[in-house]
């Protein structure tokens, strides 16, 4: 059973949060932006005797869970497989996300969980720009398909200029990790470990899918971390 006074189940979603909150008297849908939720987060009374708990979500819960920290409010980010195995032994079948932020609260009132470490300053630069990596790494993707039915030849030539930009910054960005490597490198012994030996480097790595990928392909467990049901 939960040690805290409160606590608060919230379903992460790109654009809303779903949440559950154990006394009631919290709004239950917030949208996932910084003005959003730190009206939410304003409505917490007694933050050091609360606990918000909500799934990993491919890093959407991340600025919630930050500001939630700066509030000195206690979180757990928790694994959705460990969730979907508790819905299911509690008989919940029907899935909506009001219902998944009510499980995950019954989840955080009956386990021990372990709290969430606050990010770093550095930690959050180095997500940040991986973040940023992985979106230019897909808009580069995106002009290429669009080249590859472009039949004007001005707008060809924008869509050029747009990659050579976009590859521009990608250098800067691969740049900025090798630099954030390095220095990490000075404070950690393993890191350095690593990249002293020989061959060991900054790596670029291109899956490719053949068959081609369709979400037909998922399974079941799959599904339900990624909530592609």
């Amino acid at each position: 059973m939960s040690r805290y006074k409160r606590v608060i189940g919230i379903d992460v979603a790109s654009k809303k949060l779903d949440a559950s909150d154990s006394r009631g008297k919290l709004p239950t849908l917030v949208q996932n932006s910084i003005d959003a939720i730190a009206k939410f987060i304003e409505k917490i009374e007694e933050p050091e005797q609360t606990h918000v708990v909500c799934e990993s979500s491919g890093g959407w819960e991340s600025v919630m869970v930050d500001m939630l920290h700066a509030a000195k409010v206690n979180v757990a980010v928790v694994n959705p497989l460990r969730v979907s195995y508790y819905a299911k032994g509690k008989g919940y079948l029907e899935k909506t996300d009001k219902i998944d932020a009510k499980v995950i609260r019954q989840f955080g009132e009956q386990n021990e969980l372990h709290l969430t470490a606050p990010r770093t300053e550095a930690q959050k630069q180095h997500q940040a720009i991986l973040r940023r990596r992985t979106q230019v790494l897909g808009m580069i993707n995106q002009e290429k398909n669009r080249k590859i039915l472009c039949e004007d030849e001005a707008t060809s030539e924008f869509i050029d200029a747009t990659i050579v930009m976009l590859k521009n910054q990608l250098k800067t960005i691969n740049k900025k990790l090798k630099e954030f490597t390095e220095e990490l490198a000075k404070s950690s012994p393993t890191v350095k470990i690593i990249a002293s030996v020989p061959g060991v480097g900054v790596v670029n790595v291109n899956l490719v899918w053949d068959p081609a990928w369709t979400p037909d392909r998922m399974s079941d467990e799959a599904r339900l971390v990624l909530n592609m049901w």
